[in-house]
């Protein structure tokens, strides 16, 4: 009999009827044999093998049972043997992150094809992969509630158990966190730091590159390219360029600042060239229809830079994503869905015959402008992402 002053049974998992002992660290779990074998090929080889290294002829014992010593953590065993045993009682209960992260882990490392299944359709219902999901929740933290994890492991996990559909949004928010993370780690207050994976790290810059290319892309041609009405030419461009310099990068964009603008555009307290711009240009907010119409264009721009996630981040073709994803989701041919958004290599909208095009030489400096305040300009989709 083997055994180690260190190791602790399980509080809930060392059954006194179990035929088999697992050794995970320094704590010991007996379960049954036959729960085992009946989900796992691995486990069903390891134990039946009698030539198989880890269980040899004379293997280990433990309290009378063959002792399995694995590599993995106590926790994420934990997991995995709770779900095992409750395969067949009530469903229906939700799963926390460490839960189904742990689940997904190890049954694609030891063959439980119908856990792997589970896990896979559990981050399925809750990973956004159509433009529409975006914004169903506010913040990252929802998407996961209280136990999320942070995004680098959240990309490693999915990148080790090959759910190549979940990278292009996972790299996405891996890349809101910034450029200095990306290359550094995150240093999380009252936590170990979390680095990405060596083998990430050239995709996600590349990544935060385009995106923050396609970001200023996305502001500049939505006016420069959309038609405006006389008065907000007249009177809006030139006082709104020095209110949205310091909020270009802002978390909604320069665009949803606009559609919520009400009343006075400027705050009381302004001082110099700002005052002076609120007392000559008194009505400064653009008009409901420039508005709208700005809106719209942007809703479209990021439609499509949505649909390019997997380009941009160097995935294969073949992950189901953007229109393809809601199509696979509605059981509709590709052929059916009324136009690609793949195919657009624009942001370009037909014009809207209502309103009159103005001169354009203030627009690069209202956005030029607002891009020196800082290097992060990847916040195409926000309703999604958290910024730390």
């Amino acid at each position: 009999m083997t055994q180690d002053n260190n190791w602790q049974r399980h509080r809930d998992l060392y059954f006194s009827d179990g035929s088999i002992v697992l050794l995970a660290d320094k704590t010991v779990f007996r379960v049954y044999i036959g729960l085992l074998t009946l989900h796992s090929s691995v486990f069903k080889e390891l134990i039946e093998s009698a030539q198989h290294p880890i269980v040899p002829t004379d293997s280990e014992t433990y309290d009378g049972c063959p002792l399995l010593r694995l590599q993995d953590t106590p926790e994420d065993l934990t997991h995995l043997l709770k779900t095992l045993l409750s395969w067949f009682g009530p469903g229906g209960k939700p799963i926390s992150y460490s839960t189904a992260s742990a689940v997904l882990r190890l049954s694609n490392k030891y063959m439980m094809q119908q856990f792997q299944e589970l896990a896979t359709r559990h981050f399925g219902r809750i990973i956004p992969k159509s433009y529409k999901d975006v914004g169903k929740e506010e913040s990252y933290e929802q998407v996961f509630g209280s136990d999320h994890p942070h995004p680098f492991r959240l990309l490693a996990l999915f990148r080790e158990c090959g759910l190549q559909s979940f990278l292009p949004w996972t790299y996405y928010v891996a890349c809101s966190l910034g450029f200095e993370k990306l290359i550094q780690g995150d240093c999380c207050s009252g936590r170990e730091p979390v680095y990405l994976d060596p083998q990430d790290v050239s995709i996600a810059l590349l990544g935060w590159k385009s995106l923050c290319e396609k970001t200023q892309e996305i502001r500049m041609s939505a006016i420069s390219s959309t038609a405006f009405c006389v008065s907000c030419a007249n009177h809006w461009i030139k006082g709104a360029a020095v209110k949205f310099q310091s909020q270009a990068l802002e978390r909604w964009g320069v665009f949803k600042t606009l559609a919520q603008t009400s009343g006075q555009l400027f705050p009381s307290g302004l001082s110099g060239y700002d005052y002076h711009l609120s007392l000559t240009h008194p009505h400064p907010q653009p008009c409901k229809l420039c508005r709208t119409r700005w809106l719209e264009h942007e809703e479209y721009a990021r439609s499509v830079v949505w649909s390019q996630l997997p380009e941009i981040f160097g995935l294969p073709a073949s992950v189901m994503w953007g229109l393809q994803a809601e199509r696979r989701e509605m059981d509709v041919p590709m052929s059916e869905s009324g136009g690609d958004l793949l195919k657009y290599k624009s942001w370009e909208m037909p014009p809207n015959p209502n309103v009159i095009l103005p001169p354009f030489s203030n627009f690069y400096e209202l956005f030029s402008a607002g891009s020196r305040g800082g290097p992060l300009a990847v916040d195409l989709f926000p309703g999604k992402v958290r910024r730390l």
